[in-house]
């Protein structure tokens, strides 16, 4: 009789107590809540999320940082000395012009009053070419002209009726004393001058190091900005996607501590039932505690990732995008490629920024050296000049009149 009476008994406790569990969480849930509740209209804002597409992290990059912009001045410092070597060859033409006036007055007692005037006039033009071979040619044209005027204010001796200078001349007053004297000169004159060095500075290749070494500065600075904006953009693709994957990683996280978290009360439940030793909830509770763990620890990755992706786009301080979490548009994707190694290997060997400014410091120290071993060479230079010159008393014409005919001459 006793055992037909326990076992109704048994098993109604048995289902008094799951339902008092069941019924546990849902009175607690009605149960008014003891913190004060925030009045409508002043519930937290959450910024809302910048959403981000891979494309516009890379127009912002390329746009404002900084390592970029410092680069790009680089090759236009190089260009202006790639001008400023080529123009050591550049022809270049020169003219001068002077005029001078010299006036002389002297007084003697013997011969009275003496002044001369001397007026010249000097015209230059200069033509000259450098040449690559080392030598260059000038072309040179002169001309001058030179007028000389003396006057001699003489005395007159009217007891002997001449002048005293001149007692063979006869005078009556002192101005007949006065005698004066011109000369005129002009001069027209050309020469062309070819000067080549023989050992030192000689050749093509001692002449044109300068260049070449000017061009390969240049082609480096372009192929450091080059580089600098793959590396500028592969950080910022890298930035993007260590987001995107901290924030999948966080999810992930996040799931897994759900489902502790439910594991847990699962096992809350089997142990006020009967069927879990008490045990099993600490083990469950460690378990939630260390998926809150990585929880937080996920959050501040993604954090981090969203700062790293920011100070590589540059972004203003006063943007608000440092107060919006970021949140990546493009899903990573999944391509499959066969990679084929030779033409990996070619592609790299030609377009790679860092071996094409291998093989330009080459090429630059090649000629520098080039250089520097024809400067041990003795100096030995041939000089041809040819010219002529023509004189005349009375105008340029006929000086280049005179010229004209020494020439045929």
């Amino acid at each position: 009789m006793t055992r037909r009476v326990a076992r109704p008994t048994l098993a109604l406790l048995m289902i008094l107590t799951l339902l008092a569990a069941v019924a546990a969480p849902a009175a607690l849930a009605q149960a008014p809540s003891t913190s004060p509740e925030t009045p409508p209209g002043q519930q937290p804002s959450v910024a809302q999320p910048y959403v981000l597409s891979l494309q516009d992290a890379l127009t912002a990059t390329l746009e404002n940082n900084l390592d970029i912009v410092v680069r790009s001045y680089d090759p236009l410092q190089s260009e202006s000395k790639v001008i400023a070597s080529e123009s050591f060859f550049d022809p270049f033409f020169a003219g001068t012009a002077t005029s001078s006036l010299d006036e002389q007055s002297r007084l003697s007692a013997f011969v009275g009053r003496f002044s001369s005037n001397d007026k010249a006039h000097a015209y230059t033009l200069r033509f000259e070419d450098p040449l690559l071979t080392g030598g260059r040619y000038r072309i040179d044209v002169n001309a001058n002209d030179d007028s000389l005027k003396r006057t001699l204010f003489d005395v007159c001796d009217t007891t002997a009726g001449s002048c005293v200078s001149d007692p063979f001349k006869q005078c009556v007053t002192d101005s007949d004393c006065v005698s004066s004297s011109q000369s005129k000169g002009f001069n027209a004159q050309y020469a062309l001058t070819y000067i080549q060095p023989l050992l030192r500075n000689f050749g093509t290749a001692t002449n044109r190091s300068f260049i070449v070494v000017a061009h390969n500065s240049l082609g480096i600075d372009e192929a450091r900005f080059r580089q600098t904006v793959l590396d500028t953009l592969s950080a910022a693709e890298k930035a993007y996607w260590d987001l995107n994957f901290a924030i999948m990683d966080l999810k992930t996280q996040q799931a897994a501590l759900k489902l502790a978290q439910d594991f847990l009360e699962e096992n809350r439940i089997k142990v006020r039932v009967g069927t879990l030793a008490p045990i099993e909830i600490t083990q469950a509770e460690a378990g939630v505690a260390d998926r809150e763990e990585t929880v937080i620890t996920g959050e501040n990755l993604v954090r981090t990732a969203e700062d790293a992706l920011r100070r590589v786009m540059n972004v203003p301080k006063d943007s608000p995008i440092w107060e919006q979490p970021i949140q990546p548009s493009d899903p990573p994707p999944l391509v499959e490629m066969a990679p084929d190694m030779d033409a990996a290997v070619a592609s790299a060997q030609k377009q790679r920024p860092d071996l094409e400014q291998a093989r330009l410091d080459l090429g630059s120290q090649e000629a520098n050296l080039t250089f520097r071993k024809n400067q041990k060479r003795w100096g030995l230079d041939f000089t041809g000049t040819y010219g002529n010159l023509g004189f005349a008393s009375t105008s340029y014409r006929d000086s280049i009149q005179d010229l004209r005919e020494r020439n045929q001459t």
